[in-house]
């Protein structure tokens, strides 16, 4: 009996590898091009999905954290809790989905400057707060085809980000 189980279990390994085989995806590699103001401030190409690497984030980053510090509490229960905010540019591109010869991805997008720090709250419990201005996305979804560019909805007409996805194996 435990014969039949492990040859049924070998049988439905050998199964599942050819399925998988089968089911390989393409190697796809993404184009960035990310402009303000019509001229280019970022340029990326990357392999964002292959058999090797499997879904492969791309990210951009240009900037520095700030220190800032939150009270917590008041009275005799004050805490300050240190915190660091980025501050720059940034781009990041994760693949939520692969399918074949299209892709799903999400898209955040920074592009900050810092106006300063200052304290606020109460005189028993002040914290430091950092102030930014500028751009500012998180999670845009796109949904790209090989072969295709996507123009990436953005809140402000300052920016254009391009996406395209091209067949990384051609």
């Amino acid at each position: 009996m435990k014969r039949r189980y492990g040859a049924l279990g070998a049988m439905a390994f050998t199964v599942a590898i050819a399925a998988h085989a089968q089911a390989a995806t393409k190697a796809q590699e993404l184009d960035v091009a990310w402009f303000k103001d019509g001229h280019q401030i970022v340029a990326a190409r990357q392999v964002i999905n292959s058999d090797e690497i499997g879904p492969n984030p791309l990210l951009y980053s240009s900037g520095e954290q700030v220190p800032s510090a939150r009270c917590i509490g008041g009275g005799n229960n004050v805490k300050l809790k240190g915190e660091l905010v980025f501050v720059g540019r940034s781009l990041f591109v994760q693949p939520v989905a692969v399918h074949g010869d299209k892709a799903r991805l999400l898209v955040s997008a920074m592009d900050t400057t810092s106006d300063g720090t200052r304290q606020t709250g109460p005189a028993d419990c002040r914290s430091l707060v950092v102030d930014v201005h500028g751009l500012s996305e998180k999670d845009i979804s796109v949904d790209i085809s090989v072969g295709q560019s996507v123009d990436v909805p953005m809140k402000d007409a300052h920016y254009r980000l391009v996406l395209k996805l091209n067949d990384a194996s051609m």
